[in-house]
């Protein structure tokens, strides 16, 4: 059995009023997480381009578990609850120095949302992408 079919990818999503995090379990060890919001984006240019779209952000797999498709999957989870929520849509935040996130983000399927450009402060920017999820 692969590691990450080892991996509990179950819905340990934290029901909140504005969200919650899709975390990977193996054994007793929290090898990776991506934070989820029902409300959307904090940023008003991101609202007004996608009112009503939840974002996932902060994705994080431990440095010894990478490429081996736990992102994948903790995208894919969080993607699978929305649905399930009735959402039709999803925006990810990905730093624009992260290639490797971006390329991942873009492998599922992710676009640039246009018309909102950088975004974030100096040294910390970051873009804004958008996908349907299963439900839509």
């Amino acid at each position: 059995m692969s590691l990450k079919d080892r991996a509990d990818f179950g819905a340990r999503l934290k029901d909140r009023e504005t969200g919650g995090a899709v975390i990977a379990v193996i054994g007793p060890r929290i090898v990776g997480y991506v934070i989820v919001s029902w409300s959307g984006a904090d940023e008003d240019q991101v609202r007004r381009l996608a009112p009503d779209v939840p974002l996932m952000f902060c994705l994080r797999v431990d440095e010894r578990y990478r490429c081996r498709g736990i992102g994948t999957r903790l995208v894919q989870r969080a993607e699978a609850l929305l649905a399930e929520r009735g959402f039709d849509r999803v925006l990810i935040g990905v730093d624009h120095a992260n290639e490797r996130a971006r390329r991942l983000y873009q492998a599922l399927g992710y676009r640039t949302v246009d018309g909102l450009g950088r975004l974030g402060a100096e040294g910390e920017s970051y873009e804004v992408m958008a996908r349907a999820t299963a439900r839509a």
